[in-house]
């Protein structure tokens, strides 16, 4: 063989090789795109999925949101209600208190009073006179022993006062 033929049968291996290797390489980026087409199509359907649970979840909180808005709402309002009730309430307590307050101020003005009315109610009774004569004649005791105190006291220890409520 010459050199000329020996060339062109390697030439013709190279050109076999490089349609061997060709072939091959055709093939591995047949299978890269493939898989890539198969990556591809996974990471949309995973985008997808997310997006679809993103809006499942958004949706859920827009409820929840809507749900603690309405029940606060609501407690705002039974709060208000209660305000209200114990404003109404006090205020009724406070005229309560202070219809009592005046009662007693009234009762302690007419107290006086009462205790003349009764005094002259029993001015003619036979026990009034005996008590009245008891503490003069204690009164006059103790002035005789050291004199009387500034409390007035009578007989059994009890004050001018007390022996007119007793009657």
């Amino acid at each position: 063989m010459t050199s000329n033929e020996e060339l062109v049968k390697q030439k013709d291996e190279a050109d076999v090789k490089i349609d061997g290797l060709q072939r091959e390489l055709d093939r591995k980026r047949a299978k890269a795109m493939e898989e890539r087409d198969g990556l591809q199509k996974e990471l949309e359907e995973k985008r997808a999925k997310a997006s679809a649970e993103r809006a499942s979840v958004q949706r859920e909180l827009a409820e929840e949101r809507a749900k603690a808005a309405s029940e606060r709402a609501t407690l705002q309002k039974q709060l208000e209600e209660e305000r209200a009730k114990a404003a109404s309430e006090r205020a009724t307590l406070q005229k309560d208190l202070d219809e009592e307050r005046a009662k007693a101020a009234s009762e302690r003005a007419a107290y006086p009073d009462l205790c003349i009315a009764a005094v002259d109610q029993f001015k003619g009774s036979a026990e009034f006179h005996m008590a009245v004569d008891a503490a003069v004649a204690s009164s006059l005791v103790r002035e005789e022993s050291g004199g009387a105190g500034p409390s007035r006291t009578t007989a059994g220890g009890r004050t001018e006062s007390e022996v007119i409520e007793s009657f």
